[in-house]
């Protein structure tokens, strides 16, 4: 997986197809501690804020 700062994605035109990418992971991850860490990543993207 890759590693992102929140602060390059943001406030850029990516934030939309990362939030996405997420969430896609999110639904096919099957171990906990990975959907722990995709959940706390959209969290701290604010994918759902928009």
């Amino acid at each position: 997986m890759v590693s992102i700062t929140h602060a390059n994605v943001m406030d850029s035109p990516l934030k939309e197809p990362v939030c996405q990418k997420l969430s896609k992971w999110l639904n096919e991850a099957s171990d906990e501690r990975r959907k722990e860490r995709i959940t706390k990543a959209i969290q701290n993207l604010k994918c759902l804020d928009e």
